[in-house]
């Protein structure tokens, strides 16, 4: 008997609701399948990515991921969420369940009706499900990067906003003082978005991802318990962070994208690295990559990766020949914006080497025309290039330059502190 069951297969419908002309998919599943696995394998043929929740009812019956826990809803009329893990559709058949709905997305509520249509038997055991017919293309999975959750919240009387990229859970806190309606909310949103993501190593992201979605907010209530839950676990933190000190909101920022939370299987910050990685160089090809370095965050840091630019740039003095020209350290000012994009993971978007390219050449002449003395060193003329090309890039403020740029006229002799040059070509 147990051998006869390891071998059925079971042939269900998916059918996507309210869709005309209809949408649906046949399958074939392991007799052993779990609910779990029929998600999973639902997503697969629907063409969706598993961006948003879902749940399966049966009945009265709710089935999901335990983990995606709603017991902080202590009044909750709800029957509680049983794990898709231990239901499998062999058990549901036995239980002469006919039909039982799949929900997807609860901002835009994808609805989904599944019939268990017969359990077949077959030779071997299925190894995987498969799809055996079907009409048309599921719906598309809406942008991750274009939703988004709010949550206003006060610490010592002082108001406050978290803002968290819902598929991640990915948090920028801001200031909540002047936010007075839907338009004053999303300036500033844009605002303290895009400077955390440039001090994060993600202006890439921002420009090509995050801000496009930014264009077709849609307000509305957020109607799933789960993201709610974690949304008030993110505030929660929040505050536990921000009472009793003055910790910068920045740095409360990126401890919550460092802490586990329990709807992701690893922090915010990876979650949403996963995000990134997949929508900007998803087949692992060559093309447009997200920035390979984080932003520097003090002068310190700067010196070192300029120090690590300024290697990088004397390393293509040997191959002065393929140009066709002399080519020395005086010279190398020249190289920073190619450097820094580099650096930035930005080597194959030219708009970014363009923009890099004349704010650093521009600011350059212009300061040679003041007589700034400081730049007939070539190292300081190559880190003034660089620091420049990130102000194109929009990564970094004048202020920022002048205070780099002062503290590096002290330490000039750490740019270049290995003394080592490449051999030059014909010369001994």
């Amino acid at each position: 008997m147990n051998g006869d069951k390891v071998n059925l297969a079971i042939q269900l419908k998916v059918s996507l609701e309210d869709i005309d002309p209809p949408i649906w998919r046949r399958l074939l599943m392991p007799g052993n399948a779990s609910l779990e696995d029929l998600h999973w394998t639902i997503q697969q043929v629907m063409g969706w990515l598993n961006y948003h929740l879902h749940e399966f009812h049966i009945g009265e019956r709710r089935v999901g991921r335990p983990d995606y826990s709603d017991d902080f809803w202590l009044d909750d009329p709800r029957p509680p969420l049983e794990d898709a893990r231990s239901i499998t559709l062999m058990s549901l058949l036995s239980e002469e369940v006919a039909e039982f709905g799949y929900r997807y997305d609860f901002g835009d509520d994808w609805n989904l009706s599944i019939q268990l249509e017969r359990a077949i038997e077959v030779d071997e055991p299925l190894a995987a499900p498969e799809c055996l017919e079907g009409e048309r293309a599921g719906p598309p999975d809406s942008d991750p990067f274009a939703d988004w959750s709010a949550h206003l919240f006060t610490v010592e009387r002082r108001q406050f906003i978290l803002v968290a990229n819902t598929p991640s859970l990915y948090s920028v806190v801001m200031p909540g003082r002047g936010v007075t309606s839907d338009k004053t909310f999303l300036r500033r949103m844009r605002v303290e978005l895009r400077g955390f993501l440039q001090i994060e190593g993600y202006e890439y992201v921002y420009r090509k991802l995050v801000e496009p979605g930014l264009d077709k907010v849609l307000f509305s209530k957020a109607l799933n318990r789960s993201v709610t839950g974690s949304i008030n676990d993110l505030v929660f933190g929040a505050k536990f962070f921000m009472t009793g000190n003055e910790m910068p909101l920045f740095e409360v920022s990126v401890l919550l994208n460092e802490t586990p939370m329990s709807y992701l299987d690893y922090n915010p910050r990876e979650a949403f690295r996963s995000l990134t990685d997949e929508y900007v160089n998803p087949d692992g090809g060559e093309g447009e990559r997200v920035q390979s370095r984080r932003v520097p965050r003090s002068p310190e840091e700067w010196l070192e990766e300029i120090r690590e630019a300024y290697a990088d740039a004397i390393s293509a003095i040997p191959f002065e020949r393929r140009v066709n020209r002399t080519f020395g350290e005086q010279e190398l000012y020249h190289l920073a914006p190619s450097v820094a994009v580099k650096f930035r993971g930005l080597r194959s978007d030219e708009t970014s080497l363009r923009l890099a390219t004349e704010a650093a050449l521009s600011s350059y002449v212009a300061n040679m025309e003041e007589e700034q003395e400081a730049l007939s060193d070539p190292r300081l003329a190559f880190a003034f290039c660089y620091l420049a090309s990130h102000y194109g890039l929009d990564l970094a403020g004048v202020a920022t330059i002048e205070d780099v740029m002062e503290f590096l006229e002290n330490h000039k002799e750490r740019i270049d502190e290995s003394g080592s040059r490449p051999e030059r070509p014909g010369g001994r």
